[in-house]
């Protein structure tokens, strides 16, 4: 038996064995890598999901306390009906001032002789 040959071959069968290895450990490592890269993703991505959840929902808590349509028309119908009071006021107090003018001038001018 040659055991020269069988060294060669037996280096050779090594030989492959160890690119076939190189090759499986390169290919596993690449896909730990992208699926650790995936997974840190999906965490990050989960989290930020989370986060925009809780602004929603003190966004929609903010809204439903805000007044509605109708709430606004009611305020814009009493500021009306106060404006419409405020102007016979503004009118009574003037016919008033204007009472009060002439009896002053009737007490300095002609009322005032004894």
């Amino acid at each position: 038996m040659d055991y020269e040959a069988l060294r060669f071959w037996f280096d050779v069968f090594q030989l492959l064995l160890t690119g076939v290895v190189a090759v499986y450990v390169w290919l596993t490592s690449r896909h730990r890598v992208t699926t650790s890269a995936i997974r840190k993703l999906e965490e990050d991505v989960d989290q930020r999901l989370d986060n925009q959840g809780d602004r929603l929902t003190r966004v929609e808590q903010v809204v439903e306390s805000l007044p509605r349509h109708k709430d606004i028309g009611q305020v814009y119908d009493r500021l009306n009906a106060l404006h419409g009071q405020l102007q016979k006021l503004t009118g009574t107090v003037g016919g008033v001032a204007r009472q009060l003018e002439l009896v002053n001038d009737h007490l300095l001018n002609r009322g005032g002789k004894r």
